[in-house]
């Protein structure tokens, strides 16, 4: 009996030691020191280091002639961290996010306080939720009293993310939208068939179009013309 009481006490701690590092792995904040969540990616240093006060985080924004940049992040988001790998490993983009912008990481699943524009205590999942964030990255630019100027779902690529940081920081909004912003100011490389000039978009999502010669890439500002060929027909 004793052998069998043994037993059952030893199965007890082993499932209590391996239970142990899995809600902490889910819990984020708790985890033991030296550990880490899978997937986590380490924030650039310059990243401010924030009490997680957005109405003190936009003030001292403001006062150092800065905007706040709130990056919602998950760890193991493949995009997160290309984002951080990629982007931000890009000495243009550095420079612009250290001189013009205090960047604020926040967990969309993470359990840190944080107290909201309107005061309110709330955690970094509720925050999250509050926001609509739907998936990461998203990036929230907040003007000086606080207020969304311009909002990015999901990854974007290095040099629209540049034109959004320019849009943000030069304080374009108060010009015009950030569509046309981006489709005056993003120009981008894309590969030229020999002599053949094509009028091409990056994605259908993205609101450039490109007048493309074997040396030049300029965005069409005025005339587009569009030719459309369906896949059923024979050319």
């Amino acid at each position: 009996m004793n052998r069998y009481i043994t037993r059952i006490l030893n199965l007890t701690l082993i499932i209590i030691s391996t239970c142990g590092p899995m809600h902490a792995q889910e819990t984020g904040d708790q985890l033991s020191p030296g550990m880490v969540n899978p997937g986590y990616v380490e924030k650039p240093a310059w990243f401010k280091d924030s009490f997680l006060d957005i109405r003190d985080d936009v003030n001292d924004a403001s006062e150092s002639g800065k905007r706040v940049l709130l990056y919602f992040y998950q760890d193991g988001c493949p995009y997160c961290e290309r984002l951080l790998k990629e982007n931000m490993s890009q000495q243009n983009i550095v420079d612009s996010l250290r001189k013009d912008f205090d960047v604020i990481a926040i967990n969309m699943w993470g359990d840190r306080e944080v107290v909201g524009l309107d005061g309110n205590e709330t955690t970094e999942k509720n925050f999250s939720v509050a926001n609509k964030i739907m998936f990461t990255p998203t990036l929230q630019f907040l003007d000086e009293e606080g207020r969304h100027i311009l909002r990015l779902n999901g990854y974007v690529p290095p040099h629209k993310f540049k034109v959004a940081l320019d849009y943000v920081s030069l304080k374009k909004e108060k010009d015009g939208s950030f569509r046309d912003f981006m489709a005056a100011n993003c120009i981008v490389k894309l590969p030229i068939c020999n002599r053949l000039m094509i009028l091409q978009s990056v994605s259908p999502a993205d609101p450039c179009w490109y007048f493309l010669s074997r040396k030049t890439v300029h965005p069409v500002m005025n005339y587009i013309m569009m030719f459309w060929h369906s896949p059923d027909r024979k050319v």
